[in-house]
């Protein structure tokens, strides 16, 4: 029985080295050519300076916590986003001038 279990084991173990992998072909050579771009200097941004949000809260009839904000915070959190999508846009307008700043011309691309 033991005989059998080491023939056994010895065949699942040795069996697969027998097959000849066939090697892998060489990796391609990839030729980089760097460019420099002169992009000058962008849009300035503005800074974003958020209003602080304070909430107010109180307990119901009922017991339970009721969270709402006054006037002045609805104020506050409209202001805040509209900052923003302020901010949002002008990163936008960055990014956007970056990309036609090193955007290569139709004749120099392959």
């Amino acid at each position: 029985m033991k005989l059998l279990t080491f023939l056994i084991t010895s065949i699942l173990l040795v069996g697969c080295s027998g097959v000849q992998e066939k090697p892998l072909p060489p990796p391609p050579v990839v030729d980089t050519q760097f460019i420099t771009v002169d992009c000058g200097n962008p849009p300035k941004r503005s800074k974003v300076e958020f209003r602080p949000i304070f909430w107010n809260w109180m307990k119901d009839a009922d017991g339970d916590t009721v969270y709402y904000l006054t006037p002045k915070g609805y104020e506050d959190l409209s202001f805040n986003t509209s900052e923003l999508i302020k901010g949002a846009k002008e990163l936008k307008a960055a990014l956007a001038y970056y990309m036609d700043c090193i955007k290569a011309p139709d004749n120099e691309r392959k």
